[in-house]
């Protein structure tokens, strides 16, 4: 089994570019917008598998936003 360290990032790095680019996608337009993507994540094996994820910005009650993401398993 694969150790979750820096060494072994839990996702995989070529996805890394496009998880920062939507968070900062979804910071601009605020909270309404869905995007759907999906990323490789690290698996118990160590290999990478693909993960289909839906992700929103959502105003709390605090007055600040939250990321909210969704992971589906199929």
């Amino acid at each position: 089994m694969a150790d979750n360290t820096a060494e072994v990032p839990i996702l995989h790095p070529d996805d890394m570019p496009t998880a920062l680019d939507t968070a900062s996608a979804l910071r601009v337009t605020g909270p309404g917008r869905t995007v759907d993507l999906t990323l490789r994540f690290l698996t118990l094996d160590g290999g990478y598998e693909p993960f289909d994820l839906t992700a929103s910005l959502i105003d709390l009650d605090s007055g600040h936003s939250a990321l909210l993401v969704v992971l589906t398993v199929k």
